[in-house]
């Protein structure tokens, strides 16, 4: 029964494409831009082609222009707005990549988090600047910001805001060996 209904709709469709088409050239319009407009338009075209008046020969079919630009101005506004979107969305994606990772490690209760000096991994024999107090410092700079990260990652190193430092996670110091029972 669908294809039914499919099938009816489209022929109604093609009929009011092929009576718009025959009463834009009858009008002395341009056939070819009507058929075209009548596929978006369909009835609508039809009804807005049959109370237009008839054209002369050096008239120009503005009516035609008009419902182009109705069709065409929302294709390009909802074009601009998903653009939009799409930057928004990749601006939230870099600054998300940007990111600290936390290491993905087990939490157990062998494990404590250590606080570290960023200074220690962050300094001339890495290539870093021996005067900055890295633990404090703001990057600015997307590139440094980068390494900064892959510095802290390579070495296990994030943010705890429980402790609110830098940390690493180490083995407990107070972890004892399992007792054997005979």
């Amino acid at each position: 029964m669908e294809l039914f209904t499919i099938f009816i709709g489209l022929l109604i469709a093609i009929g009011f494409t092929i009576a718009t088409t025959i009463l834009a050239s009858r009008k002395g319009r341009n056939a070819v831009n009507w058929f075209l407009l009548s596929l978006f338009w369909s009835f609508v075209g039809l009804i807005i082609l049959a109370c237009s008046k008839r054209l002369e020969e050096d008239e120009s079919d503005t009516l035609s222009k008009v419902l182009w630009v109705i069709i065409f101005v929302p294709i390009f506004l909802i074009g601009i707005f998903f653009y939009n979107k799409s930057v928004e969305r990749q601006k939230i994606q870099s600054q998300q990549s940007t990111e600290i990772p936390v290491p993905n490690l087990e939490f157990s209760d062998s494990y404590i988090e250590k606080k570290v000096d960023l200074n220690d991994y962050l300094n001339s024999k890495t290539g870093w600047d021996e005067e900055t107090d890295w633990n404090a410092t703001s990057l600015d700079d997307d590139e440094t910001q980068k390494a900064f990260d892959k510095v802290l990652k390579e070495n296990g190193i994030y943010w705890s805001d429980k402790k609110q430092s830098w940390v690493v996670k180490v083995k407990s110091l107070t972890e004892e060996a399992p007792a054997i029972e005979f």
